[in-house]
C-alpha cells in the first residue's frame, strides 16, 4: 500500500504541475480512500489556491474529508464566496448534508456582506432543517419571512440572494413559499444546481422528473448536469441504488450510463415517496 501512496502523490504533484484537474481529481480520491493521511494539507492546499479551477478544489476539499474532517471543513466552507453556482451550491449541500460545520458559523456566513456567501449559508441551512436557529435575536424561519418580504425594512435586495432564502423557507417547511420558488423555477438565471439540490431536499420530485424523464429535450445536457456539475451525486445520495455514473469513461459509455439512469427512473418514478419524519425517500414495491 505505501508504493501505491507513493506513486500517487507523485502522479497528483506531475498532474498539477501539467494543468490537468480531472487527474488531480482522480488521484486525489484515491489517496482519501487509502486513508493517506499525511498528503491531506495537499488536498486542502489545491481547494484553497486552485483558483481556475472551482470543481478541482471541492473535490479536493471533499477528499481531505475522508482524511481530515476539521480541515475539509473549513475547505468546503472556503468556497461559499465562490461565483461558480454548481460548486458553490454542491459545498453549501455537502456541509449540511454530511453535518461537517456549526450551525453558529453558518449563521455568520448567512449575515455575510458577500452575497455569494449569503446565497450558500441560505441553502446550507436550509437543507440542514436549521429553521429554529437564531439570527439577531429571531428564529431562522422569521427572518428568511423578513427578508423575502418587500415591506419589510430587511428585505433582500438582491433578487439571486432572495431566490436562494425563498428555497430555503420551503426547506423549512413554509409552503407560503412555493410561488416563489416556482417563479425561480422559470427563471432561466437562477441556478439550475440551487434548484436540483433545493427541491430534491424537500422532498420534491419534479426535478427528477424534468431531468430524467425528458429523453427528447434538447435544452437538457445530460452529461454537463450529471457529470460536470456533478448532480449525479445529489441523486446516489438520495437513491443509494441508482445506476452510477463513471466520471472519467469516454462519451459512449457516460452516455449509456445515463440511458441506464433515464430507464432506472421511468421504472422507479411511481414507486418513490417522500417520508417527512425520516427525510428521505423510500420506494414501495407492490406485487
Amino acid at each position: 500500500q505505501s508504493a501505491a501512496i507513493l506513486s500517487l502523490r507523485r502522479l497528483a504533484s506531475d498532474a498539477l504541475a501539467a494543468g490537468n484537474g480531472g487527474l488531480v481529481a482522480a488521484t486525489l480520491d484515491a489517496l482519501a480512500t487509502l486513508h493517506d493521511k499525511p498528503f491531506v494539507r495537499v488536498h486542502v492546499d489545491i481547494a484553497d489556491r486552485a483558483t481556475n479551477q472551482p470543481m478541482l478544489r471541492y473535490r479536493a476539499a471533499t477528499a481531505a474529508i475522508t482524511l481530515d474532517p476539521a480541515l475539509g471543513e473549513r475547505a468546503l466552507l472556503n468556497l461559499f464566496d465562490l461565483e461558480t453556482d454548481a460548486v458553490r451550491d454542491l459545498a453549501a449541500w455537502r456541509v449540511a448534508r454530511f453535518g461537517v460545520a456549526p450551525t453558529a458559523e453558518l449563521i455568520e456566513r448567512f449575515e455575510s456582506l458577500n452575497e455569494e456567501t449569503r446565497m450558500a449559508a441560505a441553502l446550507a441551512l436550509g437543507v440542514l432543517g436549521a429553521g429554529d436557529a437564531i439570527v439577531r435575536g429571531q428564529s431562522l424561519r422569521d427572518r428568511l419571512r423578513q427578508q423575502t418580504n418587500d415591506a419589510s425594512a430587511h428585505y433582500e435586495v438582491h433578487w439571486k440572494v432572495r431566490g436562494y432564502k425563498n428555497l430555503a423557507r420551503l426547506l423549512l417547511g413554509d409552503k407560503t413559499a412555493r410561488p416563489a420558488v416556482d417563479a425561480l423555477v422559470l427563471n432561466e438565471n437562477f441556478p439550475r444546481t440551487a434548484l436540483f439540490i433545493g427541491l430534491l431536499a424537500s422532498g420534491d420530485l419534479t426535478p427528477l422528473h424534468v431531468l430524467l424523464a425528458s429523453a427528447d429535450d434538447e435544452s437538457i445536457d445530460l452529461d454537463v448536469f450529471l457529470r460536470n456539475a456533478r448532480m449525479a451525486d445529489i441523486i446516489a445520495t438520495h437513491f443509494p441504488t441508482a445506476p452510477r455514473i463513471t466520471w472519467h469513461a469516454d462519451p459512449v459509455l457516460r452516455r449509456w450510463q445515463i440511458a441506464r439512469l433515464q430507464d432506472w427512473w421511468r421504472i422507479m418514478r411511481h414507486r418513490v415517496r417522500w417520508d417527512p419524519t425520516e427525510h428521505q425517500f423510500t420506494a414501495a414495491f407492490h406485487k
